[in-house]
């Protein structure tokens, strides 16, 4: 039995232009009717997963690829990367040539780009060039950097952290240990349910841990190859509301 339904966002539930159909907003609200938890989990911080911006009823947003939960207003954990350490960090960034450094404090985020005001998702981020210290723990460090070489260096130099590159070319860095899986498992301890008991939906490669372990995975139509083998079952794709129709054919009935 399906106690929990946790999905993706982006390129998974959202459509290419970020919307979301009535028909998901439906179905999602018949789980809560019945009982069953539902989550997102996703690479976004905080500030570009609110509620005004992906309009879903749902009762957890795991967010910055697993660093923090929320619930309403409510925290439900944190596991970040302390001020000092995260200001090591950002110093060896810049030093490297990195741009569009971003970093998540909880429910804040600060970014060293002159695109805030435009930017679908993270125009309530604060425009910040790190000239002086941070003061908060960091739950996510964000960057662009088109040296490989260089963030290949940056890697081996910091390995306390996690780290994934993610497919529009950014990087970005958390506490070691976590992932979605890791904020997955640390959200369903909360109310007793088992791995077992989840069904979980992506399309990423930084997807496939939580579809191979969760108890049902899923990956939309248009995953890439990894996520399709990682995943039990494949749905039609996000463009098709493939998540919600086969939560309403497979779990609801």
């Amino acid at each position: 039995m399906i106690k929990m339904i946790v999905t993706d966002l982006d390129d998974t539930l959202l459509r290419r232009d970020r919307s979301i159909s009535d028909f998901t907003k439906e179905v999602f609200a018949e789980c809560r009717k019945k009982g069953i938890l539902t989550a997102f989990a996703t690479a976004r911080v905080a500030v570009s997963a609110t509620e005004e911006l992906v309009p879903l009823p749902v009762d957890i947003r795991i967010v910055s690829n697993g660093a923090m939960a929320i619930c309403g207003e409510r925290e439900l954990y944190f596991n970040g990367i302390e001020a000092e350490a995260a200001n090591r960090l950002i110093t060896r960034l810049k030093q490297s040539g990195a741009s569009d450094i971003l970093v998540s404090c909880r429910k804040e985020a600060f970014w060293e780009s002159d695109r805030i005001a435009g930017s679908a998702v993270l125009r309530r981020a604060v425009w910040c060039d790190f000239s002086k210290p941070l003061t908060r723990a960091a739950d996510q460090i964000c960057f662009i950097l088109s040296d490989q070489e260089a963030v290949r260096q940056l890697k081996e130099e910091f390995l306390e952290y996690a780290w994934i590159s993610y497919r529009d070319g950014s990087h970005a860095a958390a506490q070691k240990g976590v992932s979605k899986l890791y904020g997955i498992k640390r959200t369903a301890a909360l109310y007793g349910i088992k791995l077992s008991e989840i069904a979980a939906f992506g399309d990423d490669a930084g997807d496939c841990e939580m579809l191979t372990h969760c108890g049902i995975g899923i990956a939309v139509d248009n995953s890439v190859p990894e996520a399709k083998k990682a995943a039990n079952h494949v749905t039609a794709s996000n463009e098709e509301d493939g998540v919600a129709r086969f939560i309403r054919d497979r779990l609801l009935q």
